[in-house]
Formats: structure tokens, sequence, C-alpha cells
């Protein structure tokens, strides 16, 4: 996978944001709903194996898609999709 690209690089209190890989946001633009919902479960198996996973299983599916529709928006318009976090 290509490296992350900075658009805030992470700062002295963690917060940081980045973009997605172009390939990435494509793919998540193009996905299909039955190709969501199996990244959603192998997403919330994984949080469950690791870290207990707070999210309850309906929550995974839901910001999966959420963040799907976000993706084609940025496909569409030629954007970028981005995360921040903190």
């Amino acid at each position: 996978m290509a490296p992350l690209r900075w658009i805030v690089p992470e700062t002295h209190d963690r917060s940081g944001v980045f973009a997605l890989p172009p390939r990435l946001t494509r793919s998540l633009a193009d996905a299909s709903p039955e190709e969501l919902e199996a990244l959603a479960a192998r997403w919330a198996e994984r949080l469950r194996s690791e870290d207990g996973g707070e999210m309850t299983k309906d929550d995974v599916p839901a910001l999966v898609r959420a963040v799907a529709q976000l993706a084609e928006t940025a496909v569409t318009t030629g954007g970028n999709l981005c995360c921040f976090f903190y």
C-alpha cells in the first residue's frame, strides 16, 4: 500500500490529518454492499481479537458504509478522503 500523505503531520498531542491513498479511496467507493459487509465483519473480528473492541457489531458496518459514501464523494469530485485523529 502507498505511504500515507500527511495533510497535517502528527503533533505533540498525537493528533493529525492524513489523506487515504487514491487506490484505497477508489476501492471503497467502488465496493459493493456485500464487499463492504465482508470488510466490516473482518474489521469487527480484528477489533475484538486485538483489544476487545468497544464497538458493537452494528456500529462497524454503519461506519464502513459511511466511509464508503465519503470515498464515493471524494472520487466523484476529484477530492481526497482524509482522516483526522486525536
